[in-house]
């Protein structure tokens, strides 16, 4: 199973990375890689890698600096994730998770 990570470098991401090879061959992003503020970008981007599951760890988490910036914490947390496909495949799927959440304890 071809599993595609995005947010790999943060604190769920870490923990991800360190366990998703046990099911299958996992491309792991960092911002460098896909950067969520360019929604016509991450399309193409994710296409070409053809994942079965995309797994989403990536989040503007910075809850003080939020407030400041409304319109990227909403980039990052609310538009990026709507701008990638859901795989379609024999068992394709994606798991979307919103890291800030998992942080902060509250239902995703």
């Amino acid at each position: 199973m071809k599993i595609l990570l995005i947010g790999s470098r943060g604190q769920v991401g870490q923990a991800l990375l360190a366990t998703l090879p046990a099911i299958g061959t996992v491309t792991a992003w960092s911002r460098a890689d896909c950067d969520l503020t360019q929604s016509a970008q991450i399309l193409p981007q994710v296409l070409a890698q053809q994942p079965d599951v995309i797994v989403n760890a990536a989040a503007y988490t910075a809850v003080d600096k939020a407030e400041q910036e409304p319109e990227l914490a909403h980039q990052i947390n609310g538009v990026a994730p709507g701008c990638c496909p859901r795989p379609t495949g024999p068992g394709g799927s994606s798991v979307w998770g919103d890291a800030g959440a998992l942080l902060y304890g509250l239902c995703v």
